[in-house]
């Protein structure tokens, strides 16, 4: 939008409403990636912790 904007471009509104609707799109995907990698890394935890387990690594 700023590119537009700066550059003095002439846009039809429902172009502009479409580089709206990417960037929030594109932000919503960057979130769920965000989730599925600190999920994606509790499980690795969580697998690494039991595995310790199971071969007496850890010493409670």
């Amino acid at each position: 939008m700023d590119y537009i904007r700066d550059n003095k471009l002439k846009a039809a509104p429902h172009y502009i409403v479409l580089v709206q609707e990417s960037i929030r799109l594109a932000g919503e995907v960057q979130h769920t990636l965000e989730d599925a990698e600190e999920d994606a890394s509790g499980v690795v935890c969580i697998q690494l912790s039991e595995r310790a387990k199971e071969l007496g690594l850890v010493v409670r």
